[in-house]
């Protein structure tokens, strides 16, 4: 099936547009990949149900892998296994972006 173009003007408008709103979304994800971040502790309970990668879900509010999160974790509390227990303290930290922080 073959499509004519009846209008050029409305045509050239709106492949324009549709460009320019590729290239703002674009622009907008390469900077939150390499906008820096802030790293706060925060001290917290273990929960019935919690893991490792949980929590460090649950603070992680960068696109910052989890696995390092959870190692940083265990760093911090000096954890030798993935194990932890309801009622158990622990230090985690709060990933953000620099610009969250300017913004509140």
């Amino acid at each position: 099936m073959k499509y004519k173009i009846t209008n050029i003007k409305r045509f050239i408008v709106f492949c324009t547009m549709a460009f320019v709103l590729l290239i703002h979304n674009v622009g907008l994800e390469l900077n939150t990949l390499t906008e820096p971040t802030i790293t706060q502790y925060k001290s917290i309970t273990v929960e019935s149900g919690d893991t490792l990668s949980t929590i460090a879900n649950r603070y992680n509010y960068t696109n910052e892998d989890i696995d390092n999160i959870v190692k940083e974790i265990k760093t911090f509390n000096k954890l030798k296994s993935n194990k932890i227990y309801a009622g158990e303290d622990l230090i985690v930290p709060v990933k953000i972006y620099k610009t969250s922080v300017a913004q509140k």
